[in-house]
């Protein structure tokens, strides 16, 4: 299977204190992949660390064939885009303004497609409006739009759902799959809360990341029967096996 990201045993520590505890992690070309925890579990420290905005204590990735270590890894991150904590806008801005100044800062010789990435993240008719003024859902797919610039095949979402009401949550699941289904964009999607996002995650592989209590909070939600899969049979075990990896806490005790 061809892998867009791997993790090995990456770890991450301040001190004494160990934000990331040796996780290991197989992202699949084409795939909505799932990675969900708890606050605090480590999920946007690894962000960081696949960003390159923080370096790893220990372990090792591998973003596109380049290990971390490669002088070239940021050719690599040049086909990605991030979402990380909280969309990355201009406030007094508009939401054409911001991708705008997003397009200056990559470099990008024109505003071409700029029309057409407004209206794929359906923010084609917020005129001059400013983000400020924009509803939380809103201000998400903005903070999607800003990342999608440059054309990366490869998104990284930080709680992309966090805080939105059920119509923003369906809003930005449909987004989510569009991008993945007719622009064949790959992405890990970096999720608290399973229930919201289960049918955004469908695509055919087992992962087997994981650990007894990870596995305790699977039967435990498999009895709800709250596991599900888009394109897959909506059973319990069989959504658990083609969907996601849900881990919990990557902290060392």
């Amino acid at each position: 299977m061809d892998y867009i990201l791997t993790t090995n045993a990456l770890s991450k520590e301040y001190g004494t204190f160990k934000a990331l505890n040796a996780v290991s992690m197989h992202v699949p070309k084409g795939a909505i992949y799932g990675f969900v925890g708890k606050n605090g579990a480590g999920k946007t420290t690894l962000i960081r660390l696949i960003c390159g905005l923080q370096t790893a204590t220990s372990g090792e990735y591998t973003l596109y064939g380049r290990k971390n270590t490669d002088k070239e890894i940021y050719k690599s991150r040049r086909r990605m885009g991030a979402v990380v904590e909280t969309p990355s806008i201009y406030l007094d801005m508009t939401a054409e303004q911001n991708l705008k100044e997003q397009y200056r800062v990559l470099g990008l010789p024109s505003f071409d497609g700029l029309p057409e990435l407004l209206k794929l993240v359906g923010l084609e008719n917020t005129g001059k409006k400013k983000a400020k003024n924009f509803s939380l859902g809103m201000r998400q797919r903005l903070g999607i739009a800003v990342a999608l610039c440059g054309n990366p095949d490869f998104l990284v979402l930080d709680e992309p759902i966090n805080g939105l009401d059920p119509q923003g949550i369906i809003e930005m699941r449909k987004l989510i799959l569009k991008l993945n289904q007719e622009h064949q964009i790959s992405m890990i999607s970096f999720l608290k809360l399973p229930y919201h996002c289960l049918h955004l995650i469908y695509k055919g592989f087992r992962t087997s990341e994981g650990n007894s209590e990870v596995l305790g909070i699977l039967e435990q939600m498999q009895r709800f029967g709250v596991f599900w899969t888009e394109a897959g049979t909506p059973g319990r075990k069989t959504a658990w096996e083609n969907g996601f990896a849900l881990l919990s806490d990557f902290r060392g005790k």
